[in-house]
């Protein structure tokens, strides 16, 4: 049923520091922001603000933790929890009109389509938010030291970002018209590049 369905992620972001969890998997992660996730994909888009907007912030790690544990999702209906209204908002109605928004939400997309999963953004209070909170403040390792011992599981984004990443230029610079997901088989790559050739090359 649609609970068997259902999984919980929550997220909290500084201007230097994301947090995301999900709960049902038990499994967490960690990343810098200001010299990580944003300022890589700060350089693909004009005009984006140096400093990290903590909404930003929040829906650029959601999405990355999506593009690198989509496959875990696949059938799945995601409620991502959050306590900013912007980013409930972007999930929501898949709008902005900052640029750098908008490319995030199309990474987003792309990745739902692929795995198969869907995200619910839900609004929470801050005091509802304290566990992604607590990664993201000074006393950090005592959080992340007592998720470890109940049998949480930390993993890194780095590498699924720098791959995606690596997608945009391939796509923007060589117009292959096609984002492959992070750790597909070769079988999905070229599928997914034959598709873009169906359609002329545009991008997917």
């Amino acid at each position: 049923g649609e609970a068997a369905r259902a999984s919980w992620v929550g997220g909290d972001a500084t201007p230097k520091i994301s947090a995301n969890m999900d709960f049902m998997d038990k499994i967490f992660s960690r990343e810098p922001l200001d010299k990580g996730l944003y300022d890589a994909l700060k350089a693909l888009v004009p005009g984006a603000p140096e400093e990290v907007v903590i909404g930003v912030g929040e829906f650029l790690t959601y999405t990355v933790t999506a593009c690198v544990r989509g496959e875990g999702w696949r059938h799945r209906t995601i409620w991502n929890v959050t306590d900013n209204q912007n980013t409930r908002s972007w999930i929501k109605l898949r709008y902005s009109k900052i640029p750098i928004v908008q490319f995030v939400i199309q990474i987003l997309n792309q990745a739902e389509v692929m795995w198969g999963f869907d995200t619910i953004g839900v609004y929470i209070r801050t005091y509802h938010n304290l566990l992604p909170d607590q990664l993201t403040r000074e006393d950090w390792r005592e959080c992340q030291s007592k998720l470890i011992r109940e049998g949480w599981k930390e993993v890194s984004l780095a590498a699924g970002w720098k791959y995606f990443l690596g997608e945009f230029e391939k796509q923007h610079l060589l117009r292959l018209g096609a984002l492959v997901p992070y750790q597909v088989g070769d079988k999905e790559v070229r599928l997914a590049r034959q598709l873009a050739e169906q359609r002329g090359g545009r991008q997917v």
